[in-house]
């Protein structure tokens, strides 16, 4: 048969695959062929086949049979095999001369154990195997033109299982002490894993507890519709009487020790301490485990402390017919506050509903639940007169150094040369320039007698004796004013005012002035025209409270809803370069002011931002 290609190696690659055989075994003959087209092709013509010799192995070593073309071997399983010192991966032929080393893989046995801890270090795993001996011997093959060189197993034999002992040592040198399972180690030492250590976990603390029978400062305000508060429903006022039960004190208990699989001891939480602290008109007794009352009176927890204030309670409005109300504990005011009318609390002030035109002053929080209209609102009062009487005695020292300048420039010009006369000249200056500043030094004098007391009191009292000396024209030695410079210098940096964090919440505010030493909570529809003063923070609980017109001042923190609107009215949020100002919606004209240095909002935006990073204002917002 002929057998066709474009080359000989292509007639011979068809015939191979055809017969079955190698191209190096056909014997042929080259003919010419031509295809329909008149192409030539070369093909050929099978005459015959070469013989291939062949290769066996007998009791182990090679049996070769020689002809015309070399056998071949493939190596299998077990065995690795070199032709003339190279390493056989493939099917390869081989000649009779050519060096064959046959190396049989033998296994050695293996014992393998495998600790794992987890990262908690509170258990331990363990896992283990055994891996035979194995010893190959090579199989005889027949003599063939092809074969496959393999071994088969000839000895399996498995090590010894592992002792107790020894098991025991691995665990030491892991490390292992601590809740070890031997039962479990007995059953799995055959072969396989299991847990064979746990730690000891420690029993936590159980936390003092207190439990509070009346209302305390965080629980939820609930609000009608029309912005209004329900302090029945709320809780917001609770009186008690005498000998009620206040607090129960609930002693918890101490954790106990635990332990990793490593032994380590793990020492649980310290179990939490709490105290019943009593503060006026509360007792605690049976060994701090209650306190009741001892007057009746209204309620507070306030850093920890429990008090009992007397409460005044007013069941309908103040106005003329009550008059002014001024009580030193709690006053609560279940009516309006109406105009010209002035409460004042030593401690807190609860109003259930309008607050109009009036004076609403407290030592405590201040809560209204109606509206608030032209009204001045004070919480923590005894501390905000003092600070204006410190800015006050302040700014009598600054006027004193003026005199001091004004004094020296008279003297130094010459025109005027005794003391007496400088005085009068002073004194005319009084009436007429320095008017303002003797406006501001009587309006002090008025404010702080009225509203300061103690050392307080008394300093002003000699402020105001140097300002009549000025004001007599009795002064007879200006070194004096000196003096007394550096005495209200040294007075106003020693002086401690006490600190009393006082609260005010509201829920709408127009035309008013509203103070609070420690936070402004605006709860409803938001504040018009109003200015706020906060020595901690202001918070507008809602994100559509509005504060439109007017000015926010909080040292640590102002969060407001919308600000300011969209006819630009200017509105302004003040606060310290240490701080951030927040707000769900700002409209142009709005100032942001950090310190000495303010940013003005040149169009409406949204999800505000604000704060002070190495001395720049950073604002971050979106566009409206």
């Amino acid at each position: 048969m002929i057998y066709l290609g474009n080359t000989i190696e292509e007639a011979l690659e068809v015939a191979s695959k055809e017969i079955n055989k190698d191209k190096e075994e056909l014997i042929y003959e080259i003919i010419e062929d031509k295809n329909s087209l008149g192409k030539k092709q070369i093909g050929i013509e099978i005459k015959g086949f070469k013989e291939r010799g062949k290769i066996g192995i007998l009791n182990g070593e090679i049996v070769f049979t020689p002809k015309e073309l070399p056998p071949s071997i493939i190596v299998g399983e077990g065995v690795k095999v070199k032709i003339n010192n190279i390493l056989v991966i493939e099917k390869s032929y081989v000649n009779e001369n050519d060096k064959i080393d046959i190396e049989l893989e033998h296994k050695e046995a293996k014992r393998i154990v495998d600790i794992e801890v987890s990262e908690d270090k509170m258990q331990a795993f363990i896992k283990i195997r055994y891996e035979p001996k194995i010893v190959y011997k090579l199989k005889d093959k027949e003599p063939q033109s092809e074969i496959l060189i393999e071994a088969e197993k000839y000895i399996e034999e498995y090590p010894p299982k592992f002792t107790k002992e020894e098991i025991e040592e691995i665990l030491k040198t892991n490390k292992i002490k601590y809740g070890i399972q031997w039962q479990v180690i007995n059953a799995v030492v055959e072969g396989g894993e299991a847990l064979i250590a746990k730690g000891l976990e420690p029993t936590e603390a159980i936390d003092d507890k207190i439990d509070y029978f009346f209302a305390i400062e965080n629980k939820k305000v609930l609000v009608e519709k029309d912005g209004k508060v329900d302090f029945y429903n709320t809780g917001e006022i609770q009186c008690v009487e005498p000998g009620q039960v206040l607090a129960v004190r609930h002693v918890g208990k101490d954790g106990k020790v635990g332990y990793d699989v490593h032994g380590n001891v793990i020492i649980p939480k310290k179990r939490k301490i709490v105290k019943i602290v009593k503060g006026q008109g509360c007792d605690v007794l049976d060994e701090g485990s209650r306190a009741v009352a001892l007057i009746k009176g209204v309620p507070k927890l306030q850093n920890e402390q429990i008090t009992v204030s007397p409460v005044h309670m007013i069941n309908g409005d103040v106005d003329i017919k009550t008059g002014n109300v001024e009580f030193k504990g709690n006053i609560v005011v279940k009516g309006n506050v109406t105009s010209g009318m002035k409460v004042k609390a030593g401690t807190d002030i609860t109003i259930m509903q309008d607050v109009e035109d009036a004076l609403v002053l407290a030592g405590g929080n201040i809560k209204i639940g109606g509206n608030i209209i032209k009204s001045v609102i004070k919480a923590g009062e005894r501390q905000l007169n003092y600070d204006s009487a410190i800015n006050y005695i302040k700014y009598f020292k600054d006027f004193l150094k003026r005199i001091i300048v004004l004094h020296d420039e008279i003297k130094k010009k010459g025109k005027i040369n005794s003391d007496n006369q400088i005085v009068h000249a002073i004194k005319i200056l009084l009436d007429s320039q320095l008017k303002d500043d003797k406006n501001k030094i009587l309006e002090a004098d008025e404010f702080i007698k009225e509203n300061c007391d103690g050392e307080l009191l008394s300093f002003w009292d000699r402020c105001i004796n140097i300002f009549k000396l000025i004001e007599t024209e009795s002064i007879s030695n200006f070194l004096i004013f000196n003096q007394f410079v550096g005495f209200a210098e040294n007075f106003i940096s020693s002086y401690q005012n006490e600190h009393d964090l006082a609260d005010v919440t509201i829920y709408y505010c127009q035309n008013s002035e509203i103070y609070a030493t420690n936070n402004v909570e605006v709860k409803g529809k938001g504040c018009y025209n109003t200015n706020i003063n906060a020595l901690n923070e202001v918070i507008f609980s809602s994100s559509s409270g509005v504060f439109r017109g007017g000015q926010i001042f909080a040292k640590k923190r102002i969060k407001a809803g919308e600000v300011g609107s969209h006819a630009g009215i200017k509105t302004i949020l003040k606060t310290s370069t240490n701080s951030i100002i927040e707000a769900s919606v700002v409209y142009q004209n709005t100032i942001l002011t950090f310190g000495d240095s303010y940013y003005r909002i040149e169009y409406p935006c949204k999800n505000l931002k604000a704060y002070v990073q190495k001395g720049e204002i950073i604002v971050e917002k979106l566009k409206l």
